[in-house]
């Protein structure tokens, strides 16, 4: 079930998105399956001095790391 539409959604996908290599640590990514079937990705951001910007299309996503 998406959260933002409500529809129904089921079967295969792929997410296509580019971010520079230097934004996310993928080594502490994790994924989590939740009783309703929705997959959760978490991937924190690296600790920046200066710290890039990337304005995520919905204001729904934590500062601190990227959630699909």
């Amino acid at each position: 079930m998406s959260r933002l539409s409500g529809a129904p959604t089921f079967g295969r996908f792929e997410i296509v998105e580019q971010f520079p290599v230097n934004m996310l640590n993928m080594e502490e990514a994790t994924q989590q399956i939740f009783e309703d079937g929705t997959l959760q990705i978490r991937m924190p951001y690296y600790a920046m001095r200066h710290q890039l910007r990337y304005r995520p299309a919905s204001l729904f996503q934590p500062q601190d790391c990227f959630v699909w």
